[in-house]
């Protein structure tokens, strides 16, 4: 009973977000992907997981900014793709110990109990998706999962400037739990 509670809110909150983006316009539109990103040794696909995750980590946990978690695991492959290379798996880990303890996982499933917890008490489950570039402009959809009632799931838009790709703000729906 309480998976459908979740379920049903998680919706709910989908839904409201698809129906504010759509009447007020995005400020950053998705963009169209010329090239595909996930390709392995693509340092920019490197950079923008790792500005997008510590992003994550920093700014929008269901906690609020600031919150640090014990753990961070890491699914160790893209969401419905290919795995992370080595080097996305340093520059993942160098970035995130400097906030926590890392560990990178095969299954997010495997890390969850039947209560909807994680398996380590104050851990948070990261799963990245997809990195698309187009010219100056990327996306990646994010998941973070840290409890029945803990998690988000988003879509940053990022910019490559001067300093490197640095991220925006978010592009479509938001869901929090």
């Amino acid at each position: 009973m309480k998976r459908n509670t979740i379920i049903a809110t998680v919706l709910v909150l989908v839904l409201a977000a698809c129906a504010a983006d759509s009447a007020s316009g995005s400020p950053h539109p998705p963009t169209t992907s010329s090239t595909s990103t996930t390709i392995a040794g693509n340092p920019a696909v490197t950079e923008i997981l790792v500005q997008a995750t510590m992003h994550l980590l920093r700014n929008d946990t269901s906690f609020g900014e600031g919150h640090v978690f014990g753990t961070v695991l890491v699914v160790d492959h893209m969401k419905d793709g290919p795995p992370l290379t080595p080097e996305q798996v340093n520059a993942l880990t160098g970035a995130i110990s400097n906030l926590s303890e890392v560990e990178f996982i095969g299954a997010k499933d495997e890390y969850i109990t039947d209560d909807l917890r994680p398996t380590i008490d104050g851990a948070a489950i990261i799963t990245l998706g997809p990195v698309t570039i187009d010219g100056n402009e990327a996306t990646i959809d994010m998941e973070m999962w840290c409890g029945g009632l803990c998690g988000i799931w988003l879509t940053y838009a990022l910019e490559v400037g001067d300093a490197g790709w640095e991220v925006l703000g978010t592009v479509g729906p938001i869901a929090i739990s």
